[in-house]
């Protein structure tokens, strides 16, 4: 299967032709004009994300204007729960946000600055060294959130996967072959009522008030050239459910490079102990809800967001196949 480039998903707006004002506010932090802007290519959102440097000094810097119904609030709440870590956690610092008025067209620009991780992304492809990365900061993570004010970790992990019919339906009609999924792998009827069967005792299984991460993928994380420390980006989706449940999600894109991803996931504290079947059942309905993103209409502002739900869904059941012992 080809692989995704998760470093080339995002369509953004020019520096230039951000609002002065959205500038200046970014010149403040900043220190001075940038020497050089640098779009962030990776994201699926269409909001303005970028590195700026200036001598030394380097930000990364995301910008939304209240016209926008996902990526300004989104932004918003990312600011609020940046503003609320504790120090020292894997997570690129807040360092100022603040919002803009834009003269002249009623708009409200979202500007947030943050540190600038001199890293690079993994997963082209996964390494070893990346997964215990990616694994010893999720660790961490999960204590390190722990305290967070209630009032920013809202909803569950299953949100809009276990009260969607169309998630809930999504295998159950392949196997009836009412749905044709070319981008799922040929299997008989009965491996999709397995996954069927999995997906709808997901209510019932998936459990847990941790504090999660919710969308983690190769694009949100950055491995720190030198240190080789994972941070972790992008905290719009923060909730709560059981603590092994980002890693868990993770591991299918590992898997899919060549990664053992069986041992990982009996080795980590975070996953060791949890039955395999309420595993696969994680899986399964992360592959239904990824499968009906994947079906969706396109997205002009995000034009590889349904081929991120289609590759994802693929690699999610091609694990659970292999688990699961699926013969052809």
């Amino acid at each position: 299967m080809t692989p995704f480039d998760y470093s080339s998903t995002a369509r953004r707006p020019a520096y230039a032709t951000l609002p002065d004002e959205v500038r200046d506010a970014i010149v403040t932090t900043l220190g001075g004009p940038p020497d050089d802007v640098r779009p962030a290519g990776g994201g699926l959102t269409p909001g303005f994300a970028a590195t700026v440097r200036r001598g030394g000094t380097s930000l990364f810097v995301k910008a939304a204007p209240d016209t926008g119904t996902f990526t300004y609030p989104a932004y918003r709440r990312e600011a609020d729960i940046l503003a609320a870590l504790p120090d020292g956690l894997p997570v690129p610092r807040l360092l100022t946000a603040s919002t803009v008025p834009e003269r002249g067209t009623g708009a409200t620009w979202i500007v947030l600055c943050i540190e600038h991780i001199e890293g690079v992304m993994p997963g082209a492809p996964w390494r070893s060294s990346d997964a215990r990365s990616v694994h010893a900061s999720l660790v961490e993570l999960n204590s390190g959130l722990a305290d967070l004010p209630p009032h920013l970790v809202t909803g569950s992990s299953t949100d809009g996967l276990v009260d969607d019919d169309d998630v809930l339906g999504v295998f159950g009609r392949r196997a009836r072959n009412e749905l044709a999924l070319p981008f799922l792998p040929d299997a008989p009827a009965e491996c999709w009522l397995d996954l069927q069967q999995l997906v709808e005792q997901a209510a019932s299984v998936l459990h847990g008030r941790d504090t999660l991460h919710n969308d983690l993928r190769p694009d949100n994380i950055v491995i720190e050239r030198g240190s080789g420390r994972a941070y972790v980006c992008d905290w719009n989706f923060l909730t709560r459910g059981p603590a092994w449940s980002d890693w868990a999600g993770l591991l299918p894109y590992l898997h899919h490079d060549g990664l053992d991803a069986d041992t990982l996931l009996v080795s980590s504290p975070l996953t060791a102990g949890v039955e395999g079947g309420t595993i696969d059942t994680w899986l399964a309905v992360l592959a239904a809800y990824l499968t009906v993103s994947g079906l969706s209409s396109e997205v002009p502002t995000s034009p590889r967001l349904r081929a991120h739900g289609r590759f994802s869904a693929r690699i999610m059941v091609d694990w659970v196949s292999e688990r699961r012992k699926w013969t052809p």
